[in-house]
């Protein structure tokens, strides 16, 4: 609950000063689809899937020229995985659905009149709020007349571990868009974004610790209020 606070505290900070000279502040809502880039080569039978989550942006944007904003959209994300077992194993699988708080800065490119097309970049920092992990695995205490291991799944709350979890994230962030002025007040936006973590989701707590990545494609719609 604090971190939420200190965020929330940080909005009004950077926002309010603003608010004369903004240019639009709105919401926007959409999907996530994440991947896990490391190294699982020893584990035999096995692969990282990508998976589907959901992202919830405050977008803000600063007018610099006609064709150049400057732009934030704090958002909440989540940057999931899944780890599956193939061959025998096919079937059994771990999903992990981490859930971060992220903060980008971005420069915004805009081109085009009442219908514009953007591009933006920049650099962001992230903070990994919660986990959940759930999945299906063998059970070797549940075993057939005939010698078949039964499987069971489970769903629970990530226990996070100061001694190995990173919670938090910088990276690059790029993405395109269109914006429509439905009049001289609102705009619909639609925006799909890559999010790349250059920081690894495990600390460096030990001499053969194999890097964690996240990767995040995000694609949201919403709309905008400008301020003239």
């Amino acid at each position: 609950m604090a971190c939420h606070k200190i965020f929330l505290f940080s909005l009004l900070i950077i926002f309010t000063p603003a608010l004369k000279a903004q240019t639009a502040l709105g919401i926007e809502a959409g999907i996530s689809s994440s991947y896990l880039n490391t190294n699982i080569s020893n584990r035999a039978a096995t692969s990282i899937g990508y998976d589907i989550g959901y992202t919830i942006n405050i977008p803000f944007q600063y007018k610099i020229k006609e064709w150049l904003y400057v732009e934030t959209a704090p958002n909440i994300t989540q940057k999931n995985y899944t780890i599956n077992r193939t061959d025998s194993f096919a079937g059994l699988y771990e999903s992990f659905l981490n859930t971060y708080l992220q903060l980008p800065i971005m420069a915004k490119f805009v081109f085009g009149k009442r219908l514009q097309w953007f591009a933006n970049a920049g650099a962001y920092g992230g903070y990994w709020l919660s986990g959940r992990v759930q999945g299906i695995t063998p059970n070797i205490f549940d075993i057939t007349s005939s010698g078949t291991i039964q499987s069971t799944s489970y769903n629970e709350k990530y226990q996070f571990n100061n001694q190995t979890d990173n919670r938090f994230e910088l990276g690059w962030v790029a993405g395109v868009g269109a914006q429509y002025h439905v009049n001289k007040k609102y705009m619909l936006t639609a925006s799909a974004r890559y999010y790349q973590s250059l920081t690894s989701q495990l600390k460096n707590y030990s001499v053969n610790e194999v890097p964690q990545y996240n990767s995040a494609f995000t694609f949201s719609i919403g709309c905008m209020m400008q301020f003239r």
